[in-house]
């Protein structure tokens, strides 16, 4: 049985159509994207031990002016990351954060900083190597 037959009055149809438009009114809406015009595309690659990192995460923290604190993760899947511009971090200096989850569970990761240029074609290559124990 079908949940609109039987389960109660029906609705007259331009009462359903009203409702449906009160909801659906906000779709078209452009939503606003915090400093858009300063953000871009970053790329790269991780390396750890002269092998793709397999997995992992990349943050860039902004500490421009004005923008201080915005901050943007991407993945790092098979050792390569993309953050497009629409979600990429805000021109000039970053800080940058990599993590990756230890086989114990554990979270590593190394830091730095970073200055992130509008147009650059230059990929943002990370290469990590662990410490050895003596």
């Amino acid at each position: 049985m079908s949940c609109w037959r039987g389960a109660g009055p029906s609705l007259p149809k331009r009462t359903i159509l009203g409702v449906a438009a009160v909801f659906l009114g906000g779709c078209g809406q452009v939503v606003s994207i915090p400093h858009a015009d300063q953000r871009c595309t970053v790329h790269g690659e991780v390396r750890l031990n002269d092998e793709p990192l397999r997995a992992g995460t990349i943050s860039f923290e902004s500490y421009g002016e004005g923008v201080k604190g915005m901050t943007v993760t991407g993945l790092i899947i098979d050792g390569s990351f993309k953050i497009d511009a629409r979600n990429g971090p805000v021109m000039g200096p970053n800080r940058f954060d990599i993590s990756v989850e230890g086989a114990t569970g554990s979270v590593v990761g190394t830091s730095g900083m970073i200055e992130i240029q509008q147009g650059s074609k230059d990929s943002l290559d990370f290469d990590l190597t662990t410490k050895s124990k003596k």
